[in-house]
């Protein structure tokens, strides 16, 4: 699925539709966005994001985001301004929604991050929201 048609004029014309092209700003249209959809646009997207990172499953997807951004820019810090910021969140959505629309797309995110989570040396039976693998 690409950009929902919305999303896609903003990305094509962010300063029509953005007081400020601004990363936060962009965050907070993208996440209205998200609840005017019912929660739809961004299911499995934070969880995509922990996975790319490697990192950050105590944070919320903008915030993986901009990490990975910044990580992303490490030899060019010159090159994050805020138009750039903007343009990555939304070539980063557009990439995500694509891997997710995939036959096996939201089920192979899961189980990547399932599988990332198993991988913590933090996380086992005593932690929240602990699942115990169901036996083959």
């Amino acid at each position: 699925m690409p950009l929902p048609h919305m999303l896609e004029n903003v990305r094509r014309r962010p300063g029509m539709y953005l007081r400020r092209v601004d990363f936060d700003v962009a965050v907070a249209f993208v996440h209205g966005f998200h609840v005017a959809t019912n929660g739809g646009l961004l299911v499995g997207f934070r969880e995509w994001l922990i996975v790319r990172l490697n990192d950050g499953n105590n944070l919320d997807w903008s915030e993986l985001l901009s990490r990975i951004d910044q990580s992303e820019r490490v030899g060019d810090p010159s090159a994050a301004t805020e138009e750039a910021r903007v343009a990555f969140l939304f070539s980063t959505l557009d990439e995500f929604l694509a891997e997710r629309e995939r036959p096996t797309g939201m089920r192979s995110i899961f189980v990547r991050y399932e599988d990332w989570l198993r991988a913590q040396d933090w996380y086992g039976p005593g932690s929240p929201q602990w699942l115990p693998r169901s036996k083959e």
